[in-house]
């Protein structure tokens, strides 16, 4: 099928028509026939340009198969199983010596349940990719155990008394001993929580369409679990899930521009969020809008002059795969619910000082079980993510001068 499809691309090259009108030359001086010098003179000038246009077409082609195996999941095999199908299979019909055999090693508990083989698990968070996967961003500590504390210096306050969690310095003589520093020290406790989700397709669909089911639970799973993510990362409460960045003790908010009118966003307002930024975070922060303001953020205007604030992905060069807002990635999310004019209609946050602690390595646990819906002729698919989060910063930076409080996570106040 290949070989006649590469002739059929050969043929279409040699049809376009300066190609006709080079070989139709070429063989009224020959007279008509195909001779030897002929040929070569048809391979001098074709041979190259059909390997060149070959290659980019078939890279294209071989680029377009991988995207679409990806989507229905059949990814490089993984201790004996194909997929996620040829899994799904094997454990519905976990009884026959050879699936016996190939599923011994995955055998979670005393009932026989399954753990999916973990490059698999991996291909479920990737293929949840497609929404603002903010965590992929944050500060990543993989955990042995269920629980992580690390230390860090609670003060942000920068004035001459409290530089640097209280530490102080002197101008001393020769001799003269300074004051010993106080310094004040927090503690961020991050303990997992489990977020999780069950899934039991029936057996005749795994067993008549495995390719479609392992796409739905890819889908499911992949999804969702990208979806709560997103979710939890900005307004997780920290009571039984992480703590997200809109309920952290750090967020500081830019005024809105005197006399600026309801329920609009003005250059002003993005630039004062920026400038509130520590300096170290104005090229990690990212912007998140909700999308009640996300028409007024895209004709927001630079000033008085013309020149927009927010760029499209590929308004500047091919290269330019991300939205910006005054040249930082720019994204719009769902779980932003404020409307236009309120608090938190757009945010700027440094993600990177965010913590965010897992279990083992950053993939979902994925088991299957032919027990748990036997007497409904079902097999459940169980996904758990181990994970906790917070902010790294307690509270927002007091400068040595000045009133102006910095933060990494940086929210536009009411407009009204």
């Amino acid at each position: 099928t290949i070989g006649k499809t590469m002739n059929e691309e050969i043929r279409n090259f040699l049809e376009q028509p300066d190609n006709m009108k080079y070989l139709a030359d070429l063989l009224t001086k020959s007279g008509g026939t195909l001779s030897p010098n002929v040929l070569e003179d048809i391979l001098k000038k074709f041979g190259s340009e059909i390997k060149d246009a070959l290659t980019k077409e078939w890279t294209k082609k071989f680029g377009e198969m991988e995207t679409e195996l990806r989507s229905k999941n059949l990814e490089k095999p993984a201790m004996g199983f194909k997929n996620i199908a040829d899994f799904a299979q094997a454990v519905v019909n976990y009884k026959t010596p050879e699936n016996q055999n190939r599923l011994k090693t995955l055998t979670t508990d005393a009932q026989g349940d399954f753990l999916i083989p973990q490059e698999f698990g991996a291909g479920i968070l990737d293929f949840g990719a497609e929404s603002n996967s903010f965590l992929q961003m944050a500060t990543k500590y993989s955990l042995k155990g269920n629980s992580f504390s690390t230390p860090y210096y609670k003060s942000k306050n920068r004035t001459s008394a409290n530089f640097y969690a209280g530490v102080v310095s002197y101008w001393t003589e020769e001799g003269t001993a300074p004051t010993a520093s106080d310094m004040q020290f927090g503690k961020l406790n991050l303990r997992l929580h489990d977020l999780a989700m069950l899934i039991p397709p029936p057996n005749d669909m795994i067993e008549d369409a495995p390719e479609a089911v392992a796409s739905m639970i890819s889908n499911a799973f992949g999804k969702r679990l990208a979806y709560d993510l997103e979710s939890v990362a900005l307004n997780g409460t920290g009571v039984g899930q992480p703590l997200g960045v809109l309920n952290s003790g750090a967020l500081v908010s830019q005024t809105k521009k005197t006399s600026q009118a309801a329920a609009t966003i003005v250059s002003e307002n993005l630039v004062g969020m920026k400038s509130l930024l520590p300096v170290g975070s104005r090229t990690q922060a990212v912007w998140v809008y909700a999308p009640t303001v996300a028409t007024e953020v895209m004709n927001c205007k630079v000033g008085t002059s013309d020149f927009p604030a927010f760029i499209p992905a590929g308004g500047m060069s091919a290269n330019q795969t991300l939205d910006t807002i005054l040249g930082r990635p720019a994204y719009e999310s769902e779980h932003l619910s404020a409307a236009l004019g309120t608090q938190k209609d757009i945010c700027l946050i440094d993600w990177s000082q965010y913590a965010v602690a897992y279990k083992g390595t950053f993939t979902p646990r994925v088991e299957s079980s032919a027990h748990l819906y036997f007497d409904t002729n079902k097999t459940a698919f169980r996904l758990v993510f181990r994970i906790d989060g917070a902010p790294l910063w307690e509270t927002y930076m007091t400068p040595a001068n000045g009133s102006i409080y910095k933060s990494p996570i940086v929210v536009l106040d009411t407009r009204s």
